[in-house]
């Protein structure tokens, strides 16, 4: 028994009728005993868990499963953000580092990276045009 409110928590219904309200269910695993009367019932009145949890959600809650893959996120991205800092650093060095490479090439009229070199596009159209001369007949 977990005692957490005034809503007690089971192992399994303990007391006539011996099922959880909604399902009706006489084997539901874990039930919460509302510890209330109802008229027009007789019995005590049980909620499975996975209700409780359904309801609860319903309302945007987390199951215990759900906060703690949220924790673990949290530290991962805290983890994360805390590596930053250096990070911004090696970038920032490193970018330094080619704008002086970048500079010194410039400066040196050399470089080590070949530029490419486009060679302009031949423009075959008059052959066209003499292939649609050369079928016409031949005339005198």
């Amino acid at each position: 028994m977990h005692t957490s409110s005034r809503f007690l928590v089971w192992d399994k219904p303990l007391a006539y009728p011996f099922y959880d309200l909604i399902n009706r269910d006489t084997d539901p695993g874990p039930v919460f005993d509302l510890n209330i009367e109802m008229q027009d019932y007789t019995g005590r009145v049980y909620l499975a868990l996975p209700t409780v949890i359904e309801m609860a959600q319903s309302l945007g809650m987390a199951t215990i499963e759900e906060a703690d893959a949220m924790r673990a996120e949290i530290a991962e991205l805290k983890k994360q953000i805390n590596r930053l800092p250096s990070a911004q650093e090696n970038l920032k060095s490193g970018i330094d580092s080619l704008v002086s490479e970048f500079l010194a090439d410039l400066r040196n009229d050399k470089s080590d990276v070949p530029l490419p070199v486009e060679e302009p596009e031949l423009d075959y159209t008059f052959l066209n045009e003499t292939k649609r001369e050369a079928v016409r007949p031949i005339g005198f």
